[in-house]
């Protein structure tokens, strides 16, 4: 480089082209001809990208963060604001339509034998060809009319599209000061319960559980929240609030307690050992820790977008002398109230999808038993225990850590670059 151009560059930045700055761009600013405009914490992400984009969980993770989510972001905003101005039936059938042809879709490259099976086994009453060829068609319909049901979930209650069986019990509880837990079940629209808490006049905190798409879970938090819930963050510090909000009589807690996480329905139990680390078992610490007995709730579909959301008694939890033997008693309880609720209607439970994609196993020959359990399942007693002692320490619980937030893509990839130099530097080493 000549003296006069190096001149130039030195009293003129500007001028200088970009890619002679980039010739001799380094931290050392001795060594550096002119300032970059670049921030050096940017310089260090784009000297990490080689190695990041050498793994390829690491690359299909970033395209799904900055291109696919972003794609279908820009679809499902679309969607929103275009369903939320249609009349409601009209909203909720194409919804309807668009699960049908996904599932028709999905049905063509994935086969759904495994669910037809399973059907067939929780229904044998219902096993014939004609009646499980109706039940995933209906499952398919329910799941498209839900997702295009939450552009409207908050002006369902005001045009009269929700009605409410079972709101005595509620009602005996608040003039009781009692503190309320309402659990429910993923069925139909099962977020209209929230909806017709609030349109009863109660205040309502949930915990909430992010979507894999953030534009989307953007648009499911927007509503909820215009609807007047107050939403708690996922983990031990919701939990906490959640407590506070009961002990203080402030507002109500609503959960669902059905789960399934990476494929395995841990709640109802369908005849299997009950699991004692979920939300079935999380809502009933709750219940205990603050006195307040549960209420159970679900919501079934009318005719187009109306529902119906039924409210049962309140559940006098079983108290005895072994915390064990209490809890699991409580536990197995809950576990055939909400079957005997979802069995009935099963091609409308949203937890019944992870049958038709993963291996699941459906029963054990023989019922459970209290005492059936592993060290894993039964430290979840001590934990009770120390929290009956500090019954003010809501910490002793928790609810499921599948809500809580996934590390971006850069943050994983981070985890897997150092993973990788941590074994080349253990396979150097004498």
């Amino acid at each position: 480089m000549s003296f006069w151009s190096t001149a130039i560059a030195r009293f003129y930045p500007v001028r200088a082209s970009f890619h002679r700055q980039l010739i001799r761009l380094t931290r050392d600013p001795t060594r550096t001809w002119v300032r970059s405009p670049i921030p050096e914490r940017t310089l260090l992400r784009l000297q990490q990208l080689p190695s990041l984009l050498a793994d390829g969980r690491t690359r299909r993770a970033l395209l799904r963060y900055f291109l696919t989510d972003v794609g279908v972001g820009l679809v499902s905003r679309a969607l929103y604001h275009g369903l939320r101005l249609l009349p409601f039936d009209t909203s909720s059938a194409i919804g309807g339509g668009l699960g049908r042809i996904v599932g028709r879709w999905r049905g063509i490259n994935q086969s759904d034998a495994r669910a037809r099976e399973t059907f067939v086994r929780l229904r044998p009453e219902s096993s014939a060809k004609a009646n499980v060829d109706v039940a995933m068609n209906r499952m398919c319909v329910n799941i498209g009319r839900v997702f295009a049901e939450y552009t409207i979930l908050d002006l369902l209650w005001a045009a009269g599209r929700i009605t409410v069986s079972g709101d005595e019990h509620l009602a005996a509880c608040r003039d009781r000061d009692r503190p309320i837990i309402v659990f429910g079940v993923h069925l139909s629209s099962w977020e209209v319960i929230g909806a017709a808490l609030l349109g009863l006049g109660y205040p309502v905190c949930t915990l909430y559980k992010p979507t894999r798409n953030r534009f989307q879970d953007r648009i499911a938090n927007a509503v909820r929240r215009r609807g007047g819930v107050e939403l708690l963050p996922p983990g031990p510090h919701g939990v906490r609030q959640a407590y506070r909000a009961l002990t203080s009589r402030r507002c109500l807690f609503l959960t669902w307690v059905d789960e399934a996480i990476n494929g395995t329905v841990r709640a109802p139990a369908f005849g299997r050992p009950i699991y004692c680390h979920g939300n079935l078992a999380a809502t009933v610490r709750l219940a205990r820790a603050t006195g307040a007995r549960p209420i159970s709730a679900f919501v079934e579909r009318r005719r187009g977008a109306r529902f119906h959301t039924t409210f049962g008694p309140p559940i006098e939890l079983i108290q005895a002398e072994d915390e064990k033997t209490a809890l699991l008693a409580n536990l197995q309880r809950l576990d055939e109230l909400i079957s005997s609720i979802i069995l009935p209607r099963l091609e409308y439970w949203r937890c019944y999808l992870p049958f038709a994609s993963t291996d699941f196993r459906l029963f054990s020959s023989q019922p459970p038993s209290l005492g059936d359990h592993d060290d894993a399942e039964t430290s979840s007693f001590a934990i009770e225990s120390k929290f009956r002692r500090r019954a003010s320490d809501p910490d002793a619980f928790t609810f499921s850590r599948a809500a809580l937030p996934r590390p971006s893509p850069i943050h994983r990839g981070r985890t897997h670059a150092a993973a990788r130099a941590s074994g080349a530097a253990a396979g150097a080493g004498p």
